[in-house]
């Protein structure tokens, strides 16, 4: 924990979940977890063997994420009941290479449950919130403001604001989410190292505004670096704790701190905060309205209670949501299959809609295109949203041009006939030009031989039929206007008569019956044959 680790609460299984390392400190990348249901420490994941340690890097060689500080990187996103972490300083060279990882809970093997978000923004200067109004994550990096939305995981970061307060390592962020307002602490260590409080408006993400703020009362606690900082429903402030027996308080309407000291019957102050930052491991527990702290695992869990009242009774709501298949052939139907727990109702959207049961099954299809299917169960504690993506593999295009007959004399038409099968577009090249439908006919007259092309496309591919057409010159025909005409030869026991043009009167030339070039047009005659 002292390796500048953070650490977040995961409010379905009732427990605070650290991870930590890095540098040249711890390079074990295991997650653990206290649970307060049993009140033991117990690991969620185990580490990577040694042999595949590698320094420097973001993955391990098992595939999993290297030790880092993880400092305020660390959120539980309880929509899709995901731990989330994203930059820090990785073991070995201390270089801030920590991509974005997100980590399945319910995950068997447990190991198993790490995928690692290839659009990353990493990075060491950076602090982040989770935002239950949007189910989304704030993340400031350096001078650059951005959400990240885990149902997009495709493109899931989207830049908000450029050139705002340099966030740093030592800064700690929360949410308020009536007001909407983001709210970044301290950081006197690094950067600019000046106490301050930062406060930005994300009402309109398009639009972010805000900077540093002027604050009024008990203002030291602006001079802490990664101080724990939460937001508490409740009692409808920010929280914030540096050491002590003492919490600070600040309503993001009024700017003014408050110095919070415990009540005159409290016997317990909290073990001091670690050197190098408390960040996350300072959390605010839903169901119990109270504050959580750890800053050793040998050392004792602290808990602090603001306001009265026994928390939030109601359990945030579960879902499991899944498809038959991932992965199915164009024209195919899949099969989804949900259960909801601690939820009032359930809502489909994007690929499905309507109302759905709180556990049930249902096919859908035929499928065309890849397509998301969302499902998001709610209750008053909140909602729990899962999205399957069922890849289709699209079929191979087919395409098919003919013509009856395949020659024609010079002035003579024939008619282009094709057809094709999963495509989008079709273009013709060759005797013939531009874009064509998918399936038609079309009248050519071509002067000579000619071939005819047609190129289709699909999500599946292309494909590409063609067609010759043989033309033939028009024969002349002469009928005792311009010398004399010639006899042809006995065939198939009748005289057949040719006419040659340009053909003198003799000598006598057989020509066989159906030679190409001639005209073959006979007519049966009584004449006698001439005599040799």
């Amino acid at each position: 924990m002292g390796s500048w680790s953070g650490g977040i609460y995961d409010s379905r299984r009732e427990r605070l979940v650290v991870w930590g390392g890095g540098h040249l400190n711890y390079d074990s990348n295991e997650l653990y977890a206290f649970d307060f249901n049993n009140f033991r420490w117990r690991f969620v994941t185990q580490k990577t063997p040694k042999e595949q340690r590698v320094k420097s890097v973001d993955i391990y060689d098992d595939g999993l994420p290297s030790s880092r500080h993880t400092y305020n990187g660390l959120q539980y996103i309880p929509t899709i009941d995901r731990f989330f972490s994203s930059g820090g300083s990785v073991w070995g060279s201390g270089g801030c290479l920590g991509g974005t990882w997100l980590y399945d809970f319910g995950a068997v093997p447990a190991e198993s449950g790490w995928q690692n978000i290839e659009d990353d923004k990493g990075g060491c200067a950076m602090t982040s919130a989770y935002d239950p109004v949007t189910g989304h994550v704030w993340y400031t990096s350096g001078g650059n403001m951005y959400e990240f939305d885990p149902l997009n995981l495709s493109a899931p970061w989207t830049k908000r604001r450029s050139n705002n307060v340099q966030s740093d390592m030592y800064m700690t962020t929360a949410i308020d989410p009536g007001r909407r307002k983001l709210v970044m602490l301290g950081g006197t260590k690094w950067g600019e190292k000046k106490p301050k409080t930062v406060i930005y408006d994300i009402s309109n993400p398009e639009a972010v505004t805000g900077g540093v703020v002027t604050t009024s009362g008990a203002t030291e606690i602006e001079d802490s670096d990664a101080a724990g900082f939460e937001f508490d429903p409740v009692s409808d402030r920010f929280v914030a704790w540096k050491g002590g027996d003492q919490v600070y308080t600040l309503a993001s309407d009024t700017l003014q701190w408050f110095r919070m000291a415990p009540a005159a019957t409290n016997l317990i102050t909290p073990s001091a905060p670690i050197k190098n930052g408390t960040y996350g491991r300072f959390r605010y527990v839903p169901s119990k309205n109270l504050f959580v702290v750890v800053n050793d695992m040998t050392q004792n869990m602290f808990v602090y209670k603001l306001s009265e009242g026994s928390g939030s009774s109601a359990p945030f709501p579960s879902l499991d949501f899944e498809a038959s298949s991932t992965s199915v052939n164009a024209g195919e139907t899949v099969g989804l299959t949900w259960r909801a727990s601690n939820a009032d109702n359930c809502i489909a959207t994007d690929g499905w809609t309507g109302d759905k049961a709180l556990a049930s099954s249902e096919t859908v299809g035929p499928l065309s295109k890849d397509t998301t299917f969302t499902l998001t169960c709610g209750s008053r504690a909140g909602d729990a949203v899962r999205s399957v993506l069922v890849a289709v593999s699209a079929t191979a295009p087919s395409v098919n041009l003919s013509a009856s007959p395949a020659s024609i004399l010079v002035g003579e038409s024939i008619t282009l006939n094709w057809s094709s099968g999963n495509v989008e577009s079709c273009t013709a090249s060759g005797a013939w030009s531009g874009n064509k439908e998918t399936s038609g006919s079309e009248t050519v007259s071509p002067n000579s031989d000619s071939t005819y092309t047609l190129d289709c496309s699909g999500r599946g591919g292309s494909a590409s039929s063609s067609f010759n057409i043989t033309v033939t010159a028009q024969a002349s025909t002469n009928n005792g206007n311009g010398g004399g005409g010639a006899w042809g030869a006995w065939a198939m026991g009748v005289l057949l008569m040719f006419s040659f043009a340009g053909l003198t009167a003799n000598p006598w030339r057989f020509v066989p019956a159906g030679v190409q070039g001639y005209s073959t047009a006979a007519t049966r005659t009584n004449a006698t044959p001439p005599r040799r």
